[in-house]
């Protein structure tokens, strides 16, 4: 196993929507609209029609995932994870050939296609492994992507018109106000 870390710039909010907290690699359909990698459409071409691909690619360098970056819109997580990590979850690792050599590596996994992984694979990385580039610095993944805290000072809570809540409005029913 490698201390070699990689880089993937991913939007923060489809992380948050992940119901798991375990990052996963997308099907890999091998249409005409999937990139051609060329070891991906040999392996597809030996599978049985019940098994699938599964793929994700991961920059081999900061600076590489940082240009990269330029390409997303605002709202982008900017995340790193031990290459092993991703070789411990069962993924075959390639160069990615739609780049230049060792410009990002290639990851696949071919899985029995079930109901549980038509998009997804059942592979995966937990958050855990992950760390996210928060203002210079690299924080859990987990911690990044979680809701931020809403602190309600006292004043504030003063200062807002107040609305009854739930159960002075049931009591107002059923009193007849």
């Amino acid at each position: 196993m490698t201390n070699e870390y990689i880089y993937r710039n991913d939007y923060t909010a489809k992380l948050r929507d992940i119901p798991d907290d375990c990052f996963r690699a997308r099907r890999w359909h091998g249409d005409a609209n999937s990139f051609p990698h060329d070891v991906l459409r040999s392996q597809l071409d030996q599978l049985d029609d019940d098994h699938s691909i599964y793929r994700i690619c991961f920059w081999t360098t900061l600076d590489m995932a940082l240009k990269d970056r330029g390409n997303y819109k605002p709202g982008t997580t900017l995340g790193r994870c031990l290459k092993s990590e991703v070789e411990a979850a069962g993924f075959n690792a390639s160069w990615d050939d739609g780049l230049d050599p060792e410009e990002a590596y290639l990851f696949w996994i071919t899985e029995h296609l079930g109901e549980d992984n038509q998009t997804f694979s059942k592979a995966s990385i937990p958050f855990s492994r992950l760390e996210a580039l928060v203002d210079g610095d690299w924080v859990p993944l987990s911690d990044h992507i979680s809701p931020p805290v809403q602190v309600v000072t006292e004043r504030q809570v003063k200062d807002e018109p107040g609305k009854p809540g739930i159960l002075a409005r049931l009591l107002g029913a059923v009193k007849g106000n």
